[in-house]
């Protein structure tokens, strides 16, 4: 199986990030937005820490982000 290929640079690095809702402060991005502090994610706009239970976010869609070009796009 090939990896997609980056459509602005053409690197096979595209990697797949879950785009996470926080419903406390309504921040949506991508997962490496959520700094992380040990097992914990914390939301970059309230930087309240996210409930592990996921009872205060979810996953609403699907982002590709290029490590060679950092171009992303939506699925």
């Amino acid at each position: 199986m090939s990896m997609k290929a980056c459509p602005q640079c053409q690197s096979r690095s595209m990697k797949k990030h879950d785009v996470l809702m926080h419903y406390l402060c309504s921040y949506v991005g991508p997962d490496y937005d959520f700094t992380s502090s040990g097992s914990q994610s914390i939301c970059p706009k309230c930087t309240y820490v996210l409930d592990i239970n996921q009872k205060d976010w979810e996953v609403v869609g699907v982002v590709f982000r290029c490590e060679a070009c950092s171009h992303e796009e939506l699925e």
